[in-house]
């Protein structure tokens, strides 16, 4: 989401540009749920355009890239420490698993 957020602004965050099209907002949160729990995820907003993202309706394959990244660091016998690591480059906190 932060790759869509600097692609409709126009700059990355506090970068001064003359394309740039709108001001950041904080972020607001939204829940995902998918087969592997529910994610908790961090929104960007803007203050002049409504942010707008994939990932809410196209969610089936943010999941699919996740528990393949997930499965992918379990067989390597990465820890878990690291997995948090690799599910952060997501754009999420925490990974629940029921």
């Amino acid at each position: 989401m932060q790759l869509e957020a600097m692609q409709q602004v126009g700059a990355e965050p506090y970068e001064r540009s003359e394309s740039r099209k709108a001001q950041r907002n904080g972020y607001k949160e939204r829940s995902l749920k998918t087969r592997a729990g529910e994610l908790r995820l961090k929104k960007p907003q803007f203050r002049e355009i409504a942010f707008e993202t994939k990932v809410f309706d196209r969610y089936s394959r943010v999941e699919k890239a996740l528990i393949n990244a997930v499965i992918e660091s379990y067989l390597q016998g990465v820890s878990t420490r690291k997995v948090q690591d690799i599910i952060s480059q997501f754009g999420l906190e925490n990974l629940s698993c029921v």
